[in-house]
This record gives structure tokens, sequence and C-alpha cells, in this order.
């Protein structure tokens, strides 16, 4: 476990960085000077552009707002041909990056030309048209100029740079008549090539094959009688020679080889033939992309005859590859256009060699490319090496190249971690601001030589040629680690606390002229509150309603899902504007209520109504408009609002403030009242479902509307301050109430003491929370013993018996210890029977208990000795006698059997069958202590002491499953069983005993265990927890199935009052299946907590799934907060986190 904490502070977040959506044109002729125009978000404070590569590229801003910039471009002569990649810098940070070329051809931007009348754009060849489809319908086209019987090809580049065009191209003649059209490749894009027919002008056409458009249906055309228009692709080794079109002319080569070739022209193939001399396995290849060639490659291999043997046009990309086994033979391999293009670019190498096991090698990729941090915080990035030729060590991360006041924490890569991996950047106080290049490089052992490559940023799943890291001022919202304090500074704050503990109490001038203002303005405000008391209660699902002494409706009955209560009460207060709803908890609602769900406690009022008619004019009652709702407490997203908004799928709940009073107050949109008295009806509509229904709720009505202050204040508190003359003890009660919860001059001191307590090491407060816990008061005693009397009436006074016989089947060994606890020493065989006798002078005896008593050495604890901790009692039964005479015992039947826990599948009530293969088992409860007790049919009442024997046995087919340690009792209680089955036996045995008969030890046990589950202490229980989650070790160690916890503190500062969303972030290894990194949550179970205002420290589970990923990885603490129209996320240092089995 870790504790960190957040510091939040008034600043405000930087901005959005700047998003590029398109950048036109998409290509520029080397020795040119052009405009590009970028457009996207966030770009109006565009200082300037970065390109990468930049050589011999210059650039200056012409113009710049929100959604657009201008730039003038100018590019050397002779510079490097190829893709580049441009991004805007602004003072919040470096855009994505967007992608243009520089060609040696002259380029065309195509313009968009509406109407059937409108004169086609001219196109001089050779050249590259670069165009959008802008809108629906659109057709670009374009007009040159050919020569009879000259061959151009016309190569579309759009699908594979990323554009959402599907290409449908055509040529026509001057009729409009199509001559040629697009040949599909298989990269989605197409290719045109046209023989003209004769001299004269021919119109190029280029439309969305669906008639779409939009600015991302961009493209660019490669237009010419050399497709792709820049000089040819370099390429090494021995050259084809020509004529080899055919097999008759192939070209001889031997294996293995690799040779260059082109495709000269339209339509040209080239033959090669090779001898294999023994069967083995080829790898043919053509490469071509690798080269920078168009060429999307056919590949086909014949025999000596002529035979077709192995065909492939879809290799790695636009490249072909076919591997096989070849027998010995002449074979020819043939290299094609797949659409028949041809050209001086269309240079290929073909390879025909045995293949090889790849090399040992990895690559690295990580993201985001631009990343921002704040001064003094830290950013989260994902890095992920891919491995390759049986690659298996560990990869180490680093920095190379980082702006000043900027780190990284290095990161090595392994089977540890999937070898994918949180990466942080961290930016020192006095970090220079502004945006930088980053360079990441990625080390590795491969046999006795040590590899460095540089790791390549990712965005949209794509790589990138360079990334940026943006340094921002201090951010908003900064989470950094909690450090404990030294020895020396744990005795300062132990002397702070003390101090400041004084002024708590201390008298005060400022304390006492804040209360008597606050005074002043309660008297004003307060309202008196009547209660109502219904004269008619319905349910609507069959839940029932009892009015109590104090006014307040307890709801019970059958088990229901959703239901709608309905109450009718008359008023006799002239003026009624106000309504109150006050929800009490009970012992006897689940959790303590004070709502009737199993397993917390709490209540959703979905909607809350109110109608009001003359008291004797029932037949006029109209609707009662609420307004201005307040609570004492809401739960996160079922604010008391949500009760009269008119939906019934929202409403008001308490979680996790269940089991403590609250309470909603509403105002009447107009005051009601008529002379005679009125008629409300009040309707409480509950449709969450779950049973989540109010369990114990009270209503009241003020002839006066609470303004402000008076809202908030429990009615006590209310009563005191309105009093013309207080007692000296009114006095004492009211000044320590607000001292406690309205002086704002002592809120001031108990920030610092829990400053102090919770977020300097935690210690100190644990040691004042637990001396709270274990220390009696006069008010716990008096809930005590209120909480005793409504148990004790409930339970069967149980006695335990002394044995006088134990004996086992199987000849097991008993040894009697105290409290008359049988213990088994060792269990012999698979099943056994034991026969147990005991003597008593109880009567009547009514029923009996047996406890399975759990505890050392039995397996896991026991109670059992199965290898799992379990046992199973198949069959229980009872026989007596009186005194002496065992030859008279007979039969006593038994009924009616309860348990303290029940394995599912294995009930109590199957020890009163005959089957052998069923029972009574407690798996789920293993390592604790369990309970049966069975009634009498016939009560056994007779003079003198009766002997009791029962047969336990034990057949079940699992192995020893059979009980270790346990105890009998009996009793007189007319009904017995278990009434409280959440109580430990132990506490019940006790609670059974008259408080007269108590020893000493069992009172302070039973005050203890009453402490533990006071609901006056569940808020310093709930605090004890958090404090103690801060004092964790570090780094967190888990193992699958378990949890373990984070603790976050956030301090708020400069004005920043709102709250803050925290969570815990990761990843696993790999990728999901959208190509994205695999999130922590795929191996680790989570949850966003959100910091209420006001709150400041919040505790994170982590739980390993059962299947979770072993090893050490880090994941990151993440805060965000909404600050004004911005949200401001950062990140906290890594965290190592282990996972074990």
């Amino acid at each position: 476990m870790l504790a960190l904490f957040v510091v939040v502070v008034g600043l405000g977040p930087p901005g959005p960085a700047p998003i590029i959506s398109i950048a036109s044109p998409t290509v520029v002729q080397w020795g040119t000077t052009v405009e590009l125009l970028v457009r996207g978000k966030h770009l109006a404070s565009t200082t300037r552009a970065v390109f990468s590569p930049a050589g011999d590229i210059s650039c200056e801003v012409a113009s710049r707002k929100a959604g657009e910039v201008r730039l003038r471009v100018t590019i050397a002569a002779g510079a490097e041909l190829g893709e580049r990649e441009l991004r805007l810098v602004t003072a919040a940070g470096v855009s994505n990056g967007a992608t243009f070329y520089v060609g040696s051809l002259p380029v065309t931007v195509a313009t968009d030309v509406k109407g059937a009348d409108g004169a086609p754009q001219r196109l001089a060849l050779p050249a590259v048209v670069d165009g959008v489809i802008s809108r629906q319908g659109q057709a670009d086209r374009l007009r040159f100029t050919a020569a009879a019987a000259d061959i151009l090809v016309f190569d579309v580049d759009a699908v594979r740079s990323g554009s959402k065009l599907e290409p449908a191209v055509t040529v026509e003649d001057h009729r409009g008549r199509a001559v040629a059209w697009e040949r599909p490749r298989i990269d989605g894009d197409v290719t045109v090539v046209f023989n003209a027919p004769a001299a004269g002008d021919y119109d190029l056409v280029i439309r969305d094959l669906r008639f779409r458009g939009g600015a991302g249906f961009f493209y660019r055309i490669r237009c010419g009688d050399e497709p792709g228009g820049e000089p040819s692709a370099a390429v090494d080794g021995p050259r084809e020679a020509e004529p080899n079109d055919v097999a008759d002319e192939a070209s001889e080569v031997s294996v293995p080889c690799v040779v260059s070739g082109r495709i000269d022209q339209a339509g040209d193939a080239d033959v090669f033939r090779f001898k294999v001399d023994r069967k083995q396995t080829l790898l043919i290849d053509v490469i071509a992309r690798e080269l920078g060639s168009p060429v999307d490659a056919l590949l086909l291999i014949n025999d000596a005859k002529g035979n077709r043997v192995a065909a492939n046009d879809d290799g790695n990309g636009r490249d072909a590859r076919i591997r096989r086994a070849f027998g010995p033979g002449t074979y020819t391999a043939t290299v094609k256009d797949l659409v028949g293009a041809g050209g001086q670019e269309y240079a290929y190498q073909l390879s025909i060699a045995p293949p090889k096991p790849p090399a040992p090698s990895f690559a690295l990729r990580f993201l985001p490319d631009t990343p921002r941090v704040g001064r003094g915080s830290h950013r989260k990035l994902w890095c992920q090496a891919t491995r390759s030729g049986g690659f298996k060590g560990e990869v180490e991360i680093a920095f190379s190249e980082l702006p000043v006041g900027v780190t990284a924490s290095p990161v090595t890569l392994g089977p540890g971690n999937g070898w994918t991996s949180v990466l942080t950047l961290s930016a020192s106080a006095d970090a220079a601001l502004g945006s930088a290049p980053m360079t990441m490089t990625a080390t590795g052992q491969i046999g006795t030589e040590k590899v460095s490559i540089p790791c390549a940023p990712e965005a949209g799943g794509m790589e990138r040629r360079q990334a940026y890291v943006t340094v921002l001022d201090h951010p908003p919202v900064v989470v950094g680690r909690l450090e404990p304090p030294s020895a020396e500074e744990r005795k300062q704050y132990a002397d702070q606390l003390t101090a400041l503990r004084a002024q708590l109490v201390a008298p005060s001038d400022e304390v006492d002229g804040e209360r008597a203002a606050w005074e002043k303005g309660i008297r004003d405000s307060a309202a008196t509150w009547v209660v109502l008391e219904p004269s008619s209660m319905k349910a609507a699902k069959g839940s029932k309603l009892e009015k109590l002494a104090d006014g307040s409706i307890f709801s019970t009955g059958k088990k229901v899902q959703t239901d709608t209560y309905s109450l009718v009460a008359m008023s006799h207060l002239a003026s009624l504007a106000a309504l109150r709803i006050e929800v009490i908890p009970d012992e006897s609602l689940p959790k303590g209520g004070p709502g009737r769900q199993p397993g917390s406690g709490n209540f959703v009022l979905n909607e809350l109504k109110v109608t009001c008619a003359p008291a004797d004019r029932p037949g006029e009652a109209s609707p009662v408009k609420l307004q201005n709702p307040a609570a004492r407490f809401s739960q996160n997203n079922y604010a008391v609002a949500l009760a009269i908004d008119g939906d019934p799928a929202t409403g008001w709940a308490v979680h996790p403030q269940e089991n403590r009073p609250n309470w909603a107050v509403f105002d009447l949109a107009s005051a009601v009242g008529h002379s005679g008295g009125t008629r409300l009806e009040i309707t409480l509509e509950q449709n969450h479902g779950g049973e989540h229904l109010l369990g114990r709720f009270r209503v009241s009505v003020a002839t006066a509307r609470l303004a402000g202050k008076g809202r908030a204040l429990p009615e006590r508190v209310v009563e005191l301050v309105r009093m013309e003359q207080r007692s000296p003890e009114a006095g004492k009660e009211l000044d320590a109430w607000f001292r406690e919860h309205q002086s704002q001059h002592l809120l001031t001191i108990r920030k610092r003491i829990e400053q102090i307590e919770s977020g300097f090491g935690g210690g100190l407060a644990i040691d004042r929370l637990k001396e709270v816990l274990d220390t009696q008061t006069p008010e716990l005693a008096a809930a005590q013993r209120v909480w005793e009397a409504a148990h004790a009436q409930k339970l069967s006074h149980w006695i335990p018996t002394p044995f006088t016989l134990l004996k086992s089947e199987q000849g097991v060994g008993f040894e009697k210890g105290p409290d008359h606890v049988a213990r088994v020493r060792a269990a012999v065989g698979n099943t056994d029977t034991y026969t147990v006798e005991v003597l008593t002078d109880v009567r009547p005896i009514t029923g009996i208990r047996l406890e399975a008593l759990a505890g050392a050495p039995l397996p896991v604890g026991g109670p059992g000795f199965g290898v799992n901790g379990n046992f199973v009692l198949s069959r229980l039964s009872l026989l007596t006698w009186s005194g002496s005479d065992a030859a008279a015992a007979k039969p006593a039947p038994l009924h009616r059997p309860q348990a303290s826990f029940e394995q599912p599948g294995w009930p109590v009530v199957n020890t009163l069958d005959e089957g052998d293969n069923t029972g009574w088992a407690v798996a789920g409860n293993i390592g604790k202590d369990s309970a049966a007790t069975w009634q009498l049919k016939q009560p056994i009442d007779q003079a003198g002491s009766t002997a009791l024997r029962l047969i336990l046995e034990h057949k079940s087919v699992h192995a020893q499953h059979i009980i270790g340690r346990f105890r009998v009792s009996v009793t007189s209680s007319p009904d017995p069983g278990l009434a409280d089955r959440s109580l430990p036996m132990a506490i019940t045995d006790i609670l059974a005993c008259p408080e007269s008969a108590r020893s000493p030890d069992q009172e302070q046990r039973l005050a203890a265990f009453y402490r533990s589950i006071a609901p006056a202490l569940d808020p310093v229980r709930k605090r004890l927890a958090v404090v103690s989650a801060q004092q964790a070790p570090f780094p967190p160690t888990v193992a699958r199935g378990k949890k373990t916890r984070l603790a976050v503190r956030v301090a708020r500062r400069d004005g920043f009052t709102g709250p803050v969303k925290v969570s815990v972030e990761g990843f696993s290894s790999g990728r999901d299946g959208k190509g994205n990194p695999q999130p922590l949550t795929a191996n680790i179970k989570t949850a966003m907590k959100t910091l209420a205002v006001g709150e400041e420290v919040v505790v994170i589970d982590l739980e390993p799934t059962n299947k979770s990923e072993l090893g050490t990885r880090l994941v990151v603490i993440r805060a965000e907060a909404k600050v004004g129209k911005e949200t401001a996320v950062e990140y906290s240092a890594p965290i190592p986190l282990t996972v074990n089995k």
C-alpha cells in the first residue's frame, strides 16, 4: 500500500494543444515556394511550424486563426525527396503530425469545378495532381493533351495515405465517352493505364465511388509516361538482361541469388530460370515497396513443362512472396505488375534462396508522441517492445534527448512486465517552458553485443518521425508521494498537536463572538417542526408500515424489490411552508438502516409527492409543488433534488452514510392551509429495485421556510438556541456543539491538526483514533444498554454441558479443554462417527446447540479436518435417559434446525435426512466458528439429571471432512435458535446471561464488541481505515484475487474547491482488439473515486483477477479536476506494483 498526495492550486489549465485535421497541398515540388493551408482546431496562437526531416525547408507563418493557419513554405532545389511530417507549435503544445511529400514533378492543385458547363482544369504532363473531394457528388476534371499511341499511367494514392476516398477514376475523350478506367490495387487504391487512340485532348475524372465527400477525402495522382514521376529507385545487385519477357528468353540465375529488375513499360513481364538440385524449401521474394517503387508485384512460378506451381500477389503490403518445397528440376519465376503498369520507376529486386531463420531483434514504440508536462509534475507514456528471431532478453529504455529540467525514470522491459510498461516524464519546478524534440533509445543484448536502436513514436496506430515534449507552467493538479516524517519531525508534530488541541477547548473571545452572531442568525431563521401523525398508512407491494412512539414509521413485512408508501395525515397549522423527511437508523434494519437494502442498509427515494385538501373535503385535493430541496447528506449521483424532479428513474440515497440519522427538507412553493384543518397525502415512490426501501422515517411540517443556516442543524441544536434561559449543562452542550461543527476559527485549527495527523505519516492519528475506539464513555454505555435490551429479548440462553463420554468409531483420541470444549487429536479414517454423552440439570430441555470451533492445528484453521478446513456432518441423532440408566435410552426427535453459516448446497436441514451423501458444511466460513441448533419436537422435562447421547455421523465422500473441535449446549428457552446470526456466538452467550451473573471479563468483552459496531463510532472506524491505508509499505505487493490499497490525499488551495477524480492507471501486456495499449483494468480491478468538495483523502482498492499477469509493472495515480471550462489531468511518479500467485 502507498500514500500519495495531490496538491490542487488555483491556476487554470493551459488550454488544449493544437490539432491538425488536414494540410494542403499534400505534395510540394522542390525548388518552389508555396502556401500551405493547415486546417484544424486551437490554431490561433500558432508561433511556428516544425518539419521532420527538417533539412532544406524554410517556413514562416503568414496568417493564423482558430480554425486555420497559412504557412509560406520554401523547398530548396535538390531537397531530399519523399515524405515529410509537419506540426504546428503553440504555447499549449505541439500538434499531431500531418504528412506531405516533396517531389521533383510540377504540382497541380485540383479545383472543384461545379456544374456541367464548368471548364475543366488544364493539366500539363508529367505532373502530380493534389486534390480533395470536399463535397458530396463532386468530380474533379483535369484536361490533358496526348499524342496518338502515348501510353500514360495515372497512379492514385488515397487509401494507403489514410484518406476516406474510395477512388473511381476514368479517362474520357472529347465526347465524354470513357476510354480508360481504373484497375483496382491490392492496397485499395487504383491505377489507370491509358493508351491514347488518337492525338487530342482527354479528361482525367476522379470522384468517390459512393459519391461522398469531405475534408478527409484527399488524394494524389502521379501522372505521366513514367509513373511516380521521381528518379528511379536505387537498386543494388546483378541486373536482369532484356529481353526476358517469355520463358524461352528467361534470364538464367542460380540459387541462392538476388537480382535487380525493372518493369520497363506497361504490360512488361520479366522471366527468370533457376535450377533446384535437390528437394528443399525456397523463399522467393519480390521486394519493391521498400525501394520506393510503385510495383504492385505479381509473382508466378512454373515448372519446366510450363505448369503453374505457385502464384502470389499479396505478400507484405504490395510485395509478393512464395515459400514452398521444391523437388529437383528447372523452374521459372515471372514478375509482373498486377495492373499491367510499368516504367522507369517500376524497379524491384527478386530474391531466391533457402529461408533463413530471422536474426534476433527487437523494436520499440511509445505514445503519445506529443506529451505535455507541467512544472513540478509528471506525464504518463506507454512503451512496448516487440521481439523477433527468438530474442528473449530484457530491453532498457532511456531518453537520449530531453529539454533542460525534464527527466525520465529508466524502464526495463522484460518477461516480468510483458515487455510493456508505463513510462513517466518529470519536469522540475524551474524547467524551461516551451516545446522541444525528444528522442528515446532502447538497448538490448544480442549475443555478445549490446545493441541500441531508436524508439518510434506512435499516433493513431502509425509510426511518426519525431516526438516532442512541451513544458507548461505549474499545473492546477499535482500528484506526488507522501513521505512519512523522521523521528525528530514526529516529535515536533506531536508537540504541535498537543498545543493545537488545547486551543480547541480553551476559552476564546473570538469563538464567543462567533457564537453570539451565529445564534442570532439561527433564532431569526429557525422554524418549529411538527411531526405528522398519519391516520392512514398503505404500502402498494405489501410492506407492513407501523407507527412508533416517537412518531416515526417502521417498514417491515415480506421481502419486496420496490414499493410505494402512501400516508394520510391531518394538520391544524394555519399555514404550512416546509416539509421534512427524517430517515432514522435502527439496529433491527440491515446494517442498521435507515433503509431495507440487505447489503448496505441504503434506500432510494425516487419520487416524493404531496397533495393537500380541506380536512372535510378530501375530494378537492390538489398537488403541492416542492422546491429548494436540501439534505444533511446525499449520495454521489443521488442528490436530494432528484426526489422531486419528476423522473422515476432518479432519486435520493445516502451511501456511504448509512446507519446514521439523515434528513431532507423541502419548501412548499406556496404556503397551504385551511381554517378547519388540512388533509395531507404524502406519497413516497421507491422504484430502484433490490429492496432499496425506506426502513424507518418520520415526516414533519413547519410554518416557516428554512432560510440558510437553519436547514442544516439538528433539531436538538435548534432547541438549545431557542431556549430563553439555559441551564449550565445546556450551555456546555451548545458550546461543545458549536466548537465542534461551526466555529470557523476552530475549523482552521482542526484542519491543521488533520494535516499533521494524516498528511505527515498518519501514525499520530492512528494512535489517537485507536484510543477513541478503545475508550468506554457514558454515552456509549447508555447506547449499549439500549442495544442489549433490543437483542436480549430475542436470544436463547444456551448452557454448555460437560462431557461424560467421547467415543469415535475409528478410535481417535479426544481431549477435554476448558469451557467444555472437546478437541479431536487427529483424524484416522476418511469417515467417522462420534458418540458424545453429556449430563445436565437444565429442565425443560427445548433445544441443543453444536458449535464447530476453529483453531490451530486444524488444516487452514478448521473447524474440520478436511484439507481445506471443512467438514460435513451427515446426520445428527439424539437419545436421552434419566439419571444413570443408559439402558433406558430412547430417541428424542429433532426439528427446525438453524445454522450460523451454511455452505451453498449443504444446509443444516440435511442432518435430519437419511442420506450419507448430504449434510451440513461450512466452506466460505473456514477459519471461523460456526454453530447449529436443533429444537426438540417434545421438550425433555424430568426430575433429576438428564443424560443426552448425540450421534455425529461424518459419511461424506470427501476425505476426512470430520469436525475437529466442538462444544455442546442446551437451553430451556421456549423458542430456541439463533436469533441473530450476525453476532458471534460468544457474544450471544453473554447477552443471554443476566447482567448480574456476568463476570468482569464478560462485561469487558461485550463492551469492546459493542464499540466495534457502535454507530456513533462509525466515522472513527472509517477514518482509521483511511489513515491506516496511508501507512502501508511501499512498493505495494498483492496476490491474485486479493486486494491492496492506495491512499491519496488532496490539498486544495488558492481558491480551488471543486471535486477531483482520482484513479489508478497503467497497462497490461500487448494491445487490445483495436490496436490500442491494453489497459491495466484487463488484469486489475479498480474504480475511479471522486473527492467531493471538502474531502481530502480517498482510498483506492486494487484487486488482481484470478488470472492476472504476474510480475512487477509500473502504475500511476491520475488526478482530474475541472477548472473553469478546462479539464486538468496530471499524474504521479511511477509506482511499482507486484502481483504474485
